[in-house]
């Protein structure tokens, strides 16, 4: 189960280092909805990372905006955010860093 939100916490801070927040949130947002389905806990670098990421993704999106797309993300199949993750090009020049 691990495996399931992972690799998209990952990707998402990946993302939204390189100011992809909107795909970002939407990953963050899947990753949420499947440790809550599965009961699972995350390790600690990976709620390291999902720390981080929530700290870009609240410098550059509203309130309301970040809700919005954590819940899109949260009704995504598994296949649609695998398939999000793995075609949203990255830009090569991180635009900012998670501390």
């Amino acid at each position: 189960h691990r495996d399931l939100h992972s690799f998209p916490t990952r990707r998402s801070s990946d993302l939204a280092l390189r100011g992809e927040c909107v795909v970002a949130a939407q990953l963050a947002g899947y990753a949420d909805s499947v440790v809550q389905r599965v009961g699972s806990v995350r390790e600690f670098t990976e709620q390291t990372t999902l720390d981080r990421l929530r700290q870009v993704l609240d410098s550059r999106l509203s309130p309301e905006e970040c809700r919005s797309l954590l819940a899109d993300g949260a009704a995504f199949t598994h296949e649609a955010a695998i398939d999000l993750a793995l075609n949203t090009p990255i830009s090569t020049r991180p635009v900012d860093h998670m501390g």
